[in-house]
């Protein structure tokens, strides 16, 4: 990822994102409509609920998306260094955005999949 700039950075964490969503819905297409209620998943009240609330868990890879920018100061008097210092950190920001991305797709996938053979 060093060769990278910070936009093609943050279209890559974009398409991860995206990407997360989509998988994870299509697995919550295969629970059945009602899913028996038990620790890990528990959707309404009673001994059964709905699988409509375990929606909310494809929308985890959106924590990617939350900016980590850090407010550094430049100092400096020549505008390339600046652009250069200024390129930096914004990749370094959109590199730990990336891997937050990656981490909270494969939450959502894996907590669907769990799902889908525990319920």
């Amino acid at each position: 990822m060093k060769r990278l700039t910070s936009k093609q950075l943050r279209i890559i964490r974009i398409l991860i994102v995206v990407i997360g969503i989509l998988i994870s819905f299509c697995i919550w297409l295969f629970w059945s409509d009602v899913i028996n209620n038990n620790a890990l998943y528990h959707v309404g009240n009673g001994k059964y609920g709905s699988k409509i609330g375990a929606l909310l868990i494809v929308l985890i890879p959106l924590f990617g998306l939350i900016p980590c920018r850090t407010d550094e100061e430049i100092h400096s008097e020549d505008s390339m260094e600046r652009a250069e210092l200024q390129e930096k950190i914004d990749k370094r920001a959109e590199e730990i955005q990336l891997y937050v991305a990656l981490f909270c797709s494969m939450v959502a996938c894996l907590v669907m999949l769990g799902g889908l053979f525990l319920c």
